[in-house]
């Protein structure tokens, strides 16, 4: 066989290739922008946009909320507390005549409770993302967000 002719079978067998890569729909990466987050929409381009039912978001790219026991003792410290007189239905009305005693002690306060807060990590409405398409379908894996 000649080197012509087997460039050109190596030519052929290249493109072949390609095209069936091509037809087959490979994963690609494409860009959006988030154009809600509840409900999720992110458009791709001018005909493109999808919802959760498409987009997948990695734990890494949302919000995470915290909730943790806590048990605090504040330092001994002095300070001053005002001690209102009691009536007998309760605190008395304040009266500008009325003397309230100020008590001044060394003490500690011990707080215990449930605090919660939301870490925002999560992608927001106008960020920038980069997409994997999965292969031969429409959803995608929001990989980041772009600065």
């Amino acid at each position: 066989m000649s080197d012509q002719f087997m460039s050109t079978l190596r030519e052929n067998i290249a493109a072949i290739v390609m095209e069936v890569l091509e037809a087959s729909d490979p994963m690609r990466l494409e860009y959006g922008t988030v154009e809600s987050v509840s409900p999720l929409s992110v458009r791709i381009d001018q005909k493109r946009a999808y919802g959760s039912d498409f987009i997948i978001v990695p734990a890494h790219l949302r919000d995470i909320g915290v909730e943790a026991e806590i048990e605090l003792t504040a330092d001994e410290a002095t300070h001053t507390h005002e001690i209102t007189p009691k009536s007998d239905e309760g605190a008395a009305p304040p009266d500008e005549e009325q003397e309230y005693e100020l008590s001044e002690e060394s003490h500690s306060h011990i707080v215990k409770g449930v605090l919660s807060f939301t870490l925002p990590l999560g992608i927001k409405q106008g960020d920038k993302v980069a997409l994997l398409r999965k292969q031969g379908g429409k959803d995608y894996v929001v990989l980041g967000v772009i600065p």
